[in-house]
């Protein structure tokens, strides 16, 4: 957008300067000054050299910080900070959502709902538990980190969800608590859980032998069994995945001796299959809404998960990601894939399941490549370089330190749908600044046109040096901004066209910007005219600076929003819009009522006159015209 900024304000300096030289030589050649050309140049520089001041918009890049500022501030009240504000520019940009499941779209609460042994798929009740099932879950337990403690006669765990979820069935299913577990079977060592094995290995002591406990994904902890890898088994599996379950497999291994020094691959083979654990953690309230409102938004939703591909599958179709399981690819399919055919078929699949950390930074890349805006968002560690990867990382608050080190934007309140209302802010940002920089260059083309006109007209100077650029300060820049900081009209919100920060001008905008320019040039030279031009040049000028003014005041009203100033119940009016409204209005009115300020620029009392309701006429045209022109959009909607 800076970059964009600087073209324009070059090309649109260079165009001023050639009209403003037009204007001088003509004034100085032609003008109607008594002391000859001598005296026409000096009645034309000063108008000249302030609108040249007044038009070149050199204040652009600051009224475009001091908005954005302003809406970064506002995006922390919808839980939303933005750690640098370029990131929100290509936040607003956004054309793929990349989301890990747990925890985002997910409550990251998981519970333990079913459990198979060998038999049948069991759901949990606290009406019976067989011994099999209990021994089961007390065997996980054993290979957790996870730590509970009852506070208040409520059972409160610490560390990883899914070992939470274990430790607290163990003590509500099978009477074990995490203390009396680790009491009676004594973790002699263990092998951390390793995401690219996905798998942990706990050696405890029981019945006075070390026993290696392992627990991980069905896939890797089934091949390491002698039994347990059957259809039976398999089909158990598949059957709890569909009903949107986290499986956890558990197996065994009797050892003779405590291992000094234990690594992965000594476990490897020889382990006892223990059973499968199923367990549900509940979509997030809002996920599924907001995943509609992306859609709404042509925003693509795309879930990263390392759960089963069944798993996936059945909460994507929940929360409305997907509307088939071929739309979810595996992360063993996507190993096999090249660059070029992941680019290719990327636009087919929605869901990417039991997939590593490596390859959510690969899906990354891959949209990228395709010319997509992707914002990721990740909670894990894990999750860092994929993040980093994206055009816009995104975390959550409680994320680890080293996570949101590496993101742009944090969520504060660990909500997939903070993350809609920050994209959505983001857009309303940018729709504002283009407002905002549209009217700016309006309001300067209404000025230029004006003086030009004039000189190549009456071969006069309808407006000095003092009232250019008191219009300039008081009806554009002021204004400028608080269309920025205007409370954006979410309904009419578009996005940006491309990573660099969209399109400030479209076809449509730029024929919009000549037309309120030569509008307002217009009604301007007729306020002149009636003034009497030559005749009564005081009245004249106060006729032309009052509607120019008063014009480009009025039309800020009308482009803040797309839909009818009427229609009431559809605008919502921020305190820094009203205040530089009324207040321009009523430094306007200052300099047209009150008798010493009017004497200071040079004007004439309008009611003298009786004027007042000549000027208030013109001024209010473009504002009349501008509601016209959005009536057909408003009856195409109704």
């Amino acid at each position: 957008l800076q970059k964009r900024l600087k073209e324009l304000g070059g090309i649109l300096g260079v165009f001023t300067l050639v009209i403003c030289a037009v204007i001088l030589i003509f004034g100085t050649v032609f003008g109607r000054e008594e002391g000859g050309i001598f005296s026409n140049f000096l009645n034309t520089l000063l108008p000249t050299v302030a609108l040249a001041v007044a038009a070149i918009p050199e204040g652009l890049n600051t009224i475009v910080a001091v908005v954005m500022a302003i809406g970064v501030k506002r995006m922390v009240k919808s839980n939303v900070v933005v750690r640098s504000v370029s990131a929100v520019e290509t936040l607003g940009s956004t054309t793929v959502v990349c989301t890990d499941k747990t925890g985002l779209l997910t409550h990251n609460s998981m519970e333990l709902t079913h459990v198979y042994c060998g038999g049948e798929v069991t759901r949990l009740t606290l009406d019976g538990v067989d011994a099999q099932a209990k021994n089961t879950i007390i065997m996980a337990s054993m290979c957790c980190d996870a730590t509970a403690q009852r506070i208040n006669g409520k059972l409160v765990c610490q560390g990883d969800s899914t070992e939470a979820a274990i430790v607290a069935a163990a003590e509500k299913y099978a009477g074990s608590d995490k203390h009396t577990v680790e009491n009676i079977y004594p973790r002699l060592c263990e092998v951390p859980f390793d995401p690219s094995r996905r798998l942990m290995i706990s050696v405890n002591m029981i019945d006075s032998r070390p026993v290696a406990v392992v627990k991980g994904t069905p896939e890797e902890v089934l091949n390491c069994c002698l039994e347990g890898n059957d259809q039976k088994t398999i089909a158990a599996y598949e059957s709890m995945a569909k009903m949107g379950l986290r499986v956890i497999a558990v197996a065994f291994k009797a050892l003779d001796a405590e291992p000094t020094n234990p690594t992965p691959e000594e476990f490897q083979s020889g382990l006892s299959f223990a059973g499968l654990l199923g367990l549900y953690d509940p979509p997030r309230k809002g996920a599924e809404n907001a995943v509609h409102l992306f859609q709404e938004e042509g925003i693509r939703v795309v879930m990263l998960t390392g759960d089963h591909p069944a798993t996936a599958t059945a909460a994507a179709l929940e929360m409305g990601i997907i509307t088939s399981a071929e739309e979810v690819m595996s992360g063993e399919r996507l190993e096999k894939l090249s660059e070029e055919d992941l680019v290719s078929c990327l636009s087919d699949f929605r869901v990417f399941a039991r997939i590593s950390p490596a390859q959510k930074k690969k899906i990354a890349e891959a949209f990228k490549n395709r010319g997509e805006v992707v914002t990721l968002l990740g909670d894990g560690i894990n999750d860092a370089p994929a993040i980093a990867a994206a055009d816009t990382g995104c975390t959550v608050e409680s994320a680890p330190d080293v996570v949101k080190g590496s993101a742009d934007v944090i969520l504060t309140n660990n909500s997939f749908s903070a993350m809609s209302d920050a994209i959505t802010e983001s857009r309303g940002i940018f729709s504002n600044i283009r407002k905002a920089i549209r009217y700016i260059i309006a309001c300067n083309l209404g000025e230029v046109l004006t003086l030009l006109f004039a000189i190549l007209i009456w071969r006069v100077v309808p407006l000095s040096a003092m009232h250019i650029l008191w219009i300039n300060m008081i009806t554009s820049a002021i204004p400028a901004i608080s269309l920025g900081a205007a409370i954006s009209d979410k309904s009419n919100i578009q996005p940006l066209s491309d990573k660099n920060g969209g399109d400030i001008f479209t076809r449509k905008s730029m024929a919009r910007i000549a037309f309120n320019g030569c509008l307002t040039a217009l009604l301007t030279l007729v306020a002149f005219s009636l003034g009497g031009k030559e005749q009564n040049i005081a009245l004249s000028q106060t006729m032309a600076f009052a509607t120019l003014s008063l014009s480009q005041l009025f039309v800020m009203v009308s482009v803040r929003s797309n839909r009818l100033i009427i229609d009431f119940k559809s605008h919502r009016f921020s305190s820094v819009f009203l205040i530089s409204f009324f207040g321009s209005l009523i430094l306007i009115g200052a300099v047209l009522i009150i008798s010493p300020i009017t004497g200071i620029f040079g004007l004439v009392s309008l009611f003298e006159y009786g004027k007042w309701g000549t000027v208030l006429l013109l001024s209010f045209i473009p504002l009349l015209v501008y509601e016209l022109l959005k009536l057909p959009a408003e009856v195409l909607k109704k």
